[in-house]
C-alpha cells in the first residue's frame, strides 16, 4: 500500500511539478531598430526608428515627401532635427505631448520602468498604460517582447513597428 501511495505521489509531482504560472515577457523597450508606419491624425508617416536607452529615440522619415530626409533625435533633454546637413536643437519640453516621438518615448519608457501591466494571449503581449491621463495600448511580440503596434487614441497616434 505504501508503494502505491508513493508511486501516486511521485506521479502527481511529475505531472504537476512543472506547472507554474507563466508571467508575460518584459517589453523590449530599448536597444532595437526597426522600420515604422504611422498615422498622426490624417498624416501618414514612415521611416526608420532607432531606440537606444530610456529617453532616447531617433526617427528618420521617408514619408510624407515634405519630411523625407528629416531625422529627429531625442536625447532626453532636447530634440535635434537634421535635414540636408543642417541641424538645430529644440528643447524636448517645447514639443506637444501628442507629437509622435513624445508618445513613443512615453510609452516605451513607462514599459521599461515596469509601470504597466501586460497580458499574454496567443503569442501576443498587450500592455495598456497611461501617459499623464491619456491611455495607450502597446502590442508586443509575446516571445521577444519587441513592440509591434502602439495606439494612443486621444492623440490620434497609431504606429506599426516593422522588423527589419
Amino acid at each position: 500500500m505504501k508503494c502505491i501511495a508513493a508511486g501516486l505521489f511521485a506521479g502527481i509531482l511529475v505531472i504537476f511539478g512543472g506547472c507554474r504560472p507563466i508571467s508575460p515577457p518584459a517589453v523590449r523597450a530599448t536597444d532595437f531598430s526597426c522600420d515604422f508606419n504611422a498615422t498622426l491624425g490624417d498624416m501618414a508617416l514612415s521611416g526608420t526608428l532607432k531606440r537606444y536607452t530610456a529617453g532616447t529615440l531617433e526617427l528618420a522619415f521617408e514619408q510624407p515627401d515634405t519630411l523625407k530626409g528629416l531625422t529627429a533625435r531625442w536625447d532626453g533633454e532636447k530634440v535635434q532635427l537634421q535635414l540636408y546637413g543642417l541641424s538645430f536643437d529644440v528643447p524636448a519640453d517645447s514639443l506637444p505631448e501628442q507629437a509622435l516621438g513624445e508618445a513613443l518615448i512615453g510609452a516605451l519608457d513607462e514599459a521599461l520602468r515596469g509601470e504597466t501591466t501586460g497580458t499574454l494571449e496567443d503569442g501576443v503581449l498587450t500592455v495598456e498604460g497611461d501617459l499623464d491621463g491619456v491611455t495607450y495600448t502597446l502590442v508586443c511580440d509575446g516571445t521577444s517582447g519587441l513592440p509591434r503596434r502602439l495606439t494612443v487614441p486621444a492623440y490620434e497616434v497609431n504606429v506599426t513597428f516593422i522588423e527589419k
